[in-house]
């Protein structure tokens, strides 16, 4: 629809004026895929589905993808710089689906989205999300040209590890702060993490930032400071 790739690249073009990227992340139910066909399907019927009735999930995962890809297309249409397309497959300790499920039914999905994306802008940037462990995967992600991760939470992943493996190839978006951390430690505690992250982690492909919301009501403000100004500092 030219008319809304016109008004998305009239917001393109005004983050740009700022001297800023512009991101964009399709339409979806939590997620591209997976989590969009776990909420229409519910989340123990899909996973069945997975097992029992492959044909389904297939078809289902087809039509979510279709339309995944017509949106990242047409964000790339619009000129942003870096795609962010989200699936929560990560748990604590381990996935929600086994690593090699993920490879037969999600991974050939998300490579077409990203594939429909870069024919239309092959310099583009993607950001891939989910909570909690998805370490199993990140080859199969770089390997489709996934650029960076979010939000390495550090309970789950070992950001440390990831860089070793990887070094600034994955850009690293997170990584500061468990999921209690910014409510109950102290301004001290934060600021010492956000430089050991630097430390540990270097500059380049990291994007650091606390790897869970801090929206709460019960999160201190000095809490906050302390990572701002810390990150200031480093």
């Amino acid at each position: 629809e030219p008319r809304v790739v016109e008004d998305l690249a009239r917001q393109v073009r005004a983050i740009h004026a700022r001297g800023l990227a512009a991101g964009g992340n399709t339409p979806h139910l939590g997620g591209e895929m997976f989590e969009a066909a776990w909420r229409l399907r519910g989340l123990e019927n899909f996973l069945v589905d997975l097992l029992e009735r492959q044909d389904m999930a297939a078809y289902l995962l087809d039509r979510l993808a279709e339309l995944a890809a017509w949106n990242a297309a047409t964000l790339a249409r619009a000129g942003i710089d870096v795609l962010s397309l989200d699936d929560d497959v990560g748990m604590p300790v381990t996935m929600l689906i086994a690593p090699d499920t993920w490879r037969e039914f999600l991974k050939p999905r998300l490579g077409r989205v990203i594939e429909a994306a870069r024919a239309v802008s092959p310099g583009l940037r993607v950001i891939y999300h989910s909570d909690g462990h998805f370490e199993p995967i990140l080859d199969d992600l770089v390997e489709l040209g996934v650029n960076g991760i979010n939000p390495l939470q550090p309970e789950h992943m070992d950001a440390a590890r990831i860089r070793r493996r990887y070094g600034p190839q994955l850009a690293l978006w997170g990584t500061v702060g468990r999921q209690t951390t910014f409510a109950f430690a102290t301004p001290e505690a934060i600021a010492d993490e956000v430089r050991t992250r630097v430390r540990e982690l270097g500059r380049a492909g990291l994007v650091l930032c606390p790897a869970y919301d801090i929206d709460e009501p019960d999160i201190p403000w000095a809490n906050i400071r302390a990572f701002l100004d810390a990150g200031r500092a480093v």
